[in-house]
């Protein structure tokens, strides 16, 4: 689904799992034998998890920590440091829940230094006339979220959080897929396959203003995630050309075999003719011959930090020539004492064998700057 890294805290939505938040702040200590944790103390006093039907994104308005309570003291109080103030939007995380909608939390109280208190529940559930159903993916521009969702894209007005309301929708042929902000333009990568095996997809630029998509670029296949570089000059589309679950049990490959897109942007307008693919095959242990590249950012230095779920592969390529400069197995891990049956009881004495866990495994490699730096920036994943 989607993550964000801020501070010692990891926001994830789980899809069924709902919203969760994660303390990372001992991911590097190597004399911490759990580093991802639910609650670092007791679920007594720490309780992070916000249940919801589907969360399948969640957004941030900044990756910083930031303590709106400590802004509001200065402003009232200090009225000689003319401290603005902060938009109500830094409170909350926002969450999308493909049959729920928009979901508010306010994440406050992980920024107040007061440990007992760390408990999050829903600040409000928005979901007008059923117009995010389906909703996938979410990004914030200002107090604006921009959604996609079974309708197309979806924008709503956040300068009150605790009551959101409609500023516009946009419809789309296809199925849009992820979102991402360019000044003053929407990139949006929308899905138009026609089947598994043969998938097509295209980047549609959509002016803020008009609402009106102004540029539509063909892709070349099934896109996932879409990311901005830093500096604005260009773009990243995951082209995941993903597989059907219903061959094989799921199993891969499946060809066609996915691929990377660059693409130049001006003044937030993508430029169609500068569109470049960035071959990912022979690069995983698993699958090599069909990767299926999901989740996709940039750092400042305009290097992308790209991960193969299905491949349980990571690559970074460099953004301004599209050269790989280095790709690693995003390694694996075995879990024990966990529920593994769905039959309706609690057993926690399952094994769950050598899984794929990336994020764990990425943390001790040489370009975990890098990766923490993308996490800020947030991944957008769909599953």
């Amino acid at each position: 689904r989607c993550v964000q890294l801020r501070g010692e805290y990891f926001f994830v939505a789980e899809g069924k799992g709902g919203f969760r938040v994660y303390d990372v702040a001992s991911i590097a200590n190597k004399g911490t034998s759990q580093r991802i944790l639910t609650a670092p103390f007791s679920p007594l006093g720490h309780d992070t998890h916000v249940a919801s039907n589907n969360a399948t994104c969640m957004a941030l308005p900044t990756g910083q920590p930031i303590s709106t309570e400590r802004n509001d003291h200065i402003v009232k109080y200090y009225p000689e440091n003319q401290e603005q103030k902060m938009g109500e939007i830094y409170r909350y995380a926002f969450v999308t829940d493909s049959v729920e909608g928009l979901i508010v939390v306010n994440v406050e109280t992980l920024a107040d230094g007061e440990p007992r208190n760390n408990f999050l529940k829903r600040t409000v559930t928005w979901n007008a006339n059923n117009v995010l159903a389906g909703a996938r993916h979410i990004t914030l521009g200002g107090n604006y979220a921009y959604i996609t969702a079974n309708i197309g894209l979806v924008v709503v007005d956040l300068t009150d959080p605790k009551a959101p309301k409609a500023a516009g929708a946009l419809m789309m042929d296809g199925e849009p897929t992820s979102v991402a902000v360019a000044g003053s333009k929407v990139l949006a990568a929308v899905n138009t396959s026609e089947s598994y095996v043969k998938p097509s997809g295209q980047l549609r630029v959509v002016d803020l203003a008009t609402k009106k998509i102004e540029a539509s670029c063909d892709l070349g296949g099934q896109p996932d995630s879409v990311s901005v570089s830093p500096d604005k000059t260009f773009a990243a589309i995951a082209i995941e050309n993903e597989r059907d679950e219903k061959v094989n049990d799921g199993t891969i490959p499946q060809l066609p075999a996915g691929d990377l897109v660059l693409v130049s942007l001006k003044n937030g307008t993508a430029d169609c003719a500068s569109i470049k693919h960035v071959t990912l095959t022979g690069l995983a242990d698993v699958a090599g011959d069909d990767p299926e590249p999901e989740f996709v950012a940039i750092n400042a230095n305009g290097e992308i930090a790209l991960t193969l779920q299905e491949n349980n592969t990571i690559i970074i390529i460099d953004g301004k020539t599209g050269t790989v400069k280095t790709s690693f197995s995003a390694g694996k891990t075995a879990v024990e004492g966990v529920d593994t049956k769905s039959d309706g009881a609690l057993t926690f004495t399952g094994k769950v064998e050598e899984q794929e866990n990336w994020l764990v495994r990425t943390a001790k490699r040489g370009y975990a700057p890098l990766l923490r730096g993308a996490l800020r920036l947030r991944w957008p994943v769909t599953a």
